[in-house]
């Protein structure tokens, strides 16, 4: 929320209506609280931004010709991203009820971030539980140790250095491969919820993509025809181990002549991929593959083939349970929540959030 932040974001940026961009002279200073029950009052200057942003929202609601529904790009970690962005997901869900609201929620790095943080993830994450129709989530810490890897082995045990310009174009890669048009149509939220998170009580997904833009992960330009098991390995090669269970994938394949030259590897793959992820035995149809002969980033990368993997794992519930022991330990101790209950965050939206996570 800060104006200093959104203009260093929005640089050389000119897609953006000047009346959707929605700035306050201060951020919410790493507390959910005060992000999300700062506003109470009419007086409170976070609920003259709420208003602001939702009045703007309406405005290109009301362009559409059908509104089917929005994603919130988000962190778990501070005030801004995490109480007001579960503030805005709450008020989206109260005025549009039958549309589909989604989330991209970046997960903080496990130690180091903010003290706050495992407060801030567990409410939020009992938030969009609540509102969320789905939430595709990453989590710095994989996107550090990935990048961390890769870099060691390509400068000779040399000491890497992830930026967060890494990071962050990490991320859009795998969403721009997911959300960008599909054989001529649009991002479809109903086909994200129905293939990868038909279940409630099951939402987050997580997402991986090979190559990565700009030169990360050897995206050199490849000028014949797609080697397109090479790249399923590497692909399973990014995503992080165990022993962990799939409920449901999607696989995007993007080629100019992926028509062509990915049906032939398409049952060998299909069927490395559900054994690799572990695909529960009780989805008959676990994996959903999309061919797309539209490619994105062709100035960058010459239109390169790109498969991304968006899947519904159980691995998810491994970083929760760490983040609520941590949460719980503090909670116990009484450490911080002073800073939470100054901005009416009491004991019993911690309980509510910590038996939601817990469940």
């Amino acid at each position: 929320t800060e104006t200093k932040v959104i203009r260093t974001a929005l640089a050389g940026m000119n897609s953006y209506a000047p009346d959707a961009i929605i700035g306050d002279q201060s951020g919410r200073g790493n507390n959910w609280a005060l992000g999300y029950c700062g506003g109470r009052s009419v007086q409170d200057p976070t609920t003259a931004v709420v208003d602001a942003v939702f009045e703007s929202f309406r405005h290109q609601v009301e362009s559409c010709d059908n509104f089917l529904g929005c994603t919130l790009v988000h962190s778990l970690a501070g005030g801004t991203g995490a109480g007001f962005g579960c503030r805005l997901a709450e008020v989206l869900r109260d005025d549009y009820p039958a549309t589909y609201l989604t989330s991209i929620s970046i997960f903080p790095s496990a130690v180091g971030d903010t003290p706050l943080q495992h407060y801030n993830t567990m409410l939020s994450i009992s938030w969009l539980q609540e509102y969320m129709d789905s939430i595709l989530y990453f989590n710095n810490d994989d996107l550090i140790k990935l990048f961390t890897r890769r870099t060691t082995s390509d400068n000779n045990n040399a000491s890497p250095n992830v930026s967060m310009t890494t990071l962050n174009r990490s991320i859009a890669t795998a969403v721009a491969s997911l959300v960008l048009p599909v054989n001529g149509r649009p991002y479809d939220f109903i086909d994200l919820i129905n293939s990868v998170t038909p279940m409630s009580s099951l939402k987050f997904c997580e997402a991986s993509c090979y190559p990565q833009m700009n030169g990360v992960f050897g995206s050199k330009p490849n000028c014949g025809e797609p080697d397109w098991l090479s790249m399923a390995n590497k692909l399973l090669n990014i995503i992080p181990k165990g022993r962990f269970s799939t409920v449901a994938a999607q696989l995007t394949v993007r080629s100019n002549d992926v028509n062509h030259s990915f049906p032939p590897h398409y049952k060998m793959i299909k069927e490395k991929m559900t054994r690799h992820l572990n695909c529960v035995s009780w989805n008959p149809f676990p994996l959903d593959i999309r061919l797309s002969v539209e490619q994105y980033g062709k100035k960058q990368n010459k239109g390169q083939p790109t498969i991304t993997l968006l899947s519904n794992r159980t691995r998810i519930a491994t970083r929760l349970a760490d983040d609520l022991d941590s949460a719980l330990a503090k909670f116990h101790a009484r450490a911080y929540v002073h800073w939470y209950e100054r901005y009416g965050c009491d004991d019993s939206m911690f309980e509510s959030a910590f038996r939601s996570v817990s469940n």
